[in-house]
């Protein structure tokens, strides 16, 4: 019986201290804070502020009506007649988007490849030019000098 006693006292004590909260009255002042225990000393639990929970609960079973999904309230087919609708709707928005994009795409890109590409026109003329520069233009230039080269003792 002194054990049942106890835990009546205990559920008294934290419905005490609880009772604040229901009412809107205000807490209890709380007790003065006992000193601090010196360095190395164990602390001091009052097992009277702590409740004794004796009984395990179980969570209640969901009923079998809360496990079927709850039919639609709007019929699919109006469903994706409103997505269809929203879809042409923003297709404007996606084609004006895309064509931004490109556009800044062709703004920032393009010169570089064309400078790429004429860069590697400008190697490719530099060396077909040389090519036949040395195949024509150097026999050609040959001849003219060797044309040139009439000794003077000959014109006199």
């Amino acid at each position: 019986m002194t054990e049942d006693h106890a835990i009546i006292d205990q559920a008294n004590k934290l419905m005490r201290k609880r009772v604040f909260v229901a009412s809107g009255a205000l807490p209890p002042s709380p007790p003065p804070a006992p000193e601090p225990a010196p360095a190395g000393a164990a602390a001091v639990i009052d097992i009277d502020d702590v409740p004794l929970l004796t009984e395990i609960f179980s969570p209640p079973e969901a009923p079998a009506a809360a496990a079927e999904a709850p039919e639609p309230v709007i019929p699919q087919d109006l469903i994706d007649a409103r997505a269809a609708e929203l879809a042409q709707a923003q297709l404007p928005f996606q084609r004006q988007a895309m064509a931004d994009e490109v556009a800044a795409w062709l703004d920032n890109e393009l010169p570089q490849v064309v400078v790429r590409v004429l860069d590697g026109l400008t190697d490719q003329i530099i060396g077909r030019v040389t090519e036949e520069a040395k195949a024509v233009l150097v026999p050609r230039l040959q001849d003219a000098l060797e044309a040139d080269n009439i000794p003077l003792d000959d014109e006199g």
